[in-house]
């Protein structure tokens, strides 16, 4: 009978479980799991939507046409940039409002600003730049984005004012289409175009009173 080498066996099952191990830690944990659906952890979701939300209070503050952010239907709301990839909803709503808030009360009393739509564009191209592949996606959604909150906040302007719907080419902010533009989304003929399309949009909805 042929004598077993119990170091080689032993060494093997070792191997194999290590192996098997290996596997799971590389494709088994939850956040691998959500950066493979485009999720994203919970304390870079609450940032995301703080500083977004802040952009959006701070600058409906300085309208002057709302007493209170209460008052506001997007702050109401909270859900302004939420995409489902993204995670939990409640948590992206609550982080969205308590920056709504101090955004505008930051704004009626004239103190300076701390958070602005470039530092919640560099929150999320975080997953992009980690990503690759998705990074073209990411940079076109993100000028509609600009463009549509640019948009929306002219469109309100003068549905206040009781101005007639306004000509985009007159806007130097639709002209240029580069609000919020960063080097490394690289085309800026995409960006542009994305950009005007969010901002024809959001002025609609804005001068119609539906955003």
């Amino acid at each position: 009978m042929k004598p077993i080498n119990w170091r080689n066996t032993i060494g093997g099952t070792v191997l194999s479980l290590s192996m098997i191990l290996g596997m799971a830690v590389v494709l088994s944990p939850t956040a691998q799991a959500q950066y493979d659906r485009g999720q994203w952890d919970r304390g870079r979701l609450a940032r995301f939507a703080f500083a977004l939300g802040y952009d959006r209070g701070y600058s409906d503050a300085a309208e002057r046409s709302y007493r209170s952010y209460r008052d506001i239907q997007r702050y109401r709301e909270g859900t302004e940039g939420y995409e489902n990839p993204m995670g939990t909803r409640a948590i992206f709503q609550s982080n969205f409002r308590r920056g709504f808030a101090q955004g505008f009360m930051d704004g009626r009393a004239n103190r300076a600003r701390r958070f602005s739509q470039s530092d919640a564009d560099r929150i999320r191209a975080e997953l992009s730049e980690r990503r690759g592949g998705d990074q073209g996606r990411d940079f076109v959604h993100i000028a509609d984005q600009n463009g549509y909150r640019d948009g929306l906040r002219f469109g309100h302007m003068d549905s206040h004012r009781g101005s007639r719907r306004g000509d985009f080419d007159s806007i130097s902010t639709f002209r240029s289409g580069m609000t919020g533009y960063r080097s490394q989304f690289g085309d800026r003929g995409a960006y542009r175009q994305a950009y005007r399309e969010g901002f024809r949009r959001g002025y609609e909805e804005g001068f119609n009173g539906r955003g």
